[in-house]
């Protein structure tokens, strides 16, 4: 865990209600969460990423204010609700990010596929596949998405990860077009498993 997200905490009802906050301490806490956030995130590939939510990373979306309904008047990812740290099933958010409408018109609709194809591989044994909870939400460039996402980890598979002195966790795709596979770090893995602090910790 990184020194930023170790340091004593500001109010959380500081954080619940930071239209009543000064820009200053609205920004401590945006950086707070940023930082936590990244702790959370999984490259795969040059265009996606996976972010193993939690009720801190949706409250950095929710003060971020970026993606508030897709057009079928769905909730966005961050209000959906999380599990507590440690316990199945894993929420998450798919993220595309393309920085050109030729990457999009080559890779968007790929990339959306790709949701159906994301699993977790436990120790090169156990595979767990991702379930698609909702429509993916674009920006209105169409260069970004975001897809939620749940992985019902089975309670075999999270004993041998908190078991593991060093445990193995894997983020992989197995889309023809986009092929990947990342081991998560070990303090990513920590803090899905819950032995890690928040930034309320």
């Amino acid at each position: 865990m990184t020194t930023a997200a170790r340091r004593s905490p500001l109010p959380l009802a500081e954080l619940l209600a930071q239209d009543g906050t000064d820009p200053r301490t609205r920004y401590r806490l945006k950086q707070r969460l940023s930082t936590y956030t990244r702790a959370r995130t999984v490259a795969l590939g040059p265009f996606l990423r996976v972010v193993f939510e939690d009720d801190w990373t949706r409250r950095l979306q929710a003060a971020r204010g970026r993606w508030s309904r897709s057009s079928a008047g769905d909730p966005p990812a961050w209000a959906m609700p999380a599990a507590p740290a440690g316990h199945a099933p894993w929420q998450a958010t798919m993220q595309i990010a393309l920085e050109t409408p030729l990457l999009r018109a080559q890779w968007l609709a790929t990339l959306i596929e790709a949701a159906h194809h994301l699993c977790l591989e436990i120790a090169r044994g156990t595979r767990v596949p991702a379930s698609v909870l909702a429509p993916c939400l674009l920006n209105e460039a169409g260069l970004a998405a975001q897809q939620p996402l749940r992985f019902d980890m089975p309670h075999h598979g999270l004993a041998a990860l908190r078991a593991g002195k060093e445990p193995s966790l894997a983020l992989a795709c197995t889309h023809t077009r986009y092929s990947w596979r990342r081991v998560i770090p070990a303090p990513t893995i920590a803090l899905l498993l819950g032995s890690a602090g928040s930034p309320a910790s």
